[in-house]
């Protein structure tokens, strides 16, 4: 990761990798996305609809993957063939983490049982970390193409004598 040579985009970079840290972190309330006042775009993310049939049969544990996505009501997410959440969209449904899709996963481990009121609020809570971390990704970006375009220039010198100490490596042009 390169070093920006100018104080802002430091500071900020910092403070975005703090906010992003903690919305990853699903035993960590945050304010706006979890809990409190949620943030507008969140406010409808994964919305419960049809709870009466509470069983989840949508889904493959041999495929490791539960639930069904179908483009409708901005995108719904089926645990059974009547019920599920909306306002899923396909990229909240199709998000990765170490490979695996985080929704998906987390239905899978669920097939054949009955949702609880906690299990619906957690699927919510989750659907809404992962669209608020997709929602930072330009923010991300830029910052590393600031940093990228106008990086900190450490003298070769100073580099070299700084990874013989034993320090981590330093970018160098």
């Amino acid at each position: 990761m390169p070093l920006p040579a100018d104080l802002g985009p430091l500071l900020e970079a910092g403070s975005l990798g703090r906010r992003v840290a903690a919305i990853a972190d699903v035993d960590l309330p945050v304010e706006g996305v979890s809990h409190g006042r949620i943030e507008a775009p969140l406010r409808e993310v994964a919305t419960p609809r049809d709870v009466a049939g509470r069983l989840v049969t949508a889904g493959s544990r041999a495929r490791g993957a539960g639930g069904r996505w179908i483009e409708s009501d901005g995108g719904t997410v089926l645990w059974n063939d009547e019920s599920g959440w909306t306002g899923v969209s396909r990229e909240v449904w199709e998000y990765t983490v170490g490979g695996f899709p985080v929704l998906a996963k987390w239905l899978s481990y669920r097939l054949e049982s009955v949702l609880s009121g906690h299990d619906l609020d957690e699927f919510t809570a989750v659907a809404r970390r992962v669209t608020a971390l997709i929602q930072r990704g330009p923010d991300l970006d830029r910052l590393y193409s600031l940093a990228r375009d106008r990086r900190l220039e450490v003298p070769r010198q100073v580099a070299s004598d700084a990874v013989g100490r034993g320090s981590a490596p330093v970018n160098l042009p």
